[in-house]
């Protein structure tokens, strides 16, 4: 075992549609990239989209966007902010 192991954390937001299933997919390549290059990663996953406003009224709420600030990188959708429109890569959370 290395005395300087690095860990990682990371947001995980499926958000809708075929999000789920490619971040499912992603979250097991890089458990596996880890394993193999001796780092590691832990997941917390977070709504966002139509499943967060299906629960909470909106689209993004307070503790998931804390939660992805203070995470070291987010995995998750790759689409249209709602309601403006924008493509979500504009967001800082969302841009690392």
């Amino acid at each position: 075992m290395r005395a300087n192991r690095v860990n990682f954390n990371i947001t995980v937001l499926p958000g809708d549609g075929i999000g789920p299933e490619v971040v499912k997919e992603g979250t097991q390549a890089l458990s596996q990239i880890a394993s193999l290059y001796g780092f590691r990663v832990e997941f917390q996953e977070g709504l966002v989209g139509g499943a967060s406003i299906d629960a909470h009224g909106k689209p993004l709420t307070d503790p998931v966007l804390k939660l992805a600030k203070e995470s070291d990188a987010v995995l998750g959708p790759r689409g249209r902010c709602w309601p403006c429109g924008r493509s979500l890569a504009c967001s800082p959370i969302f841009a690392r």
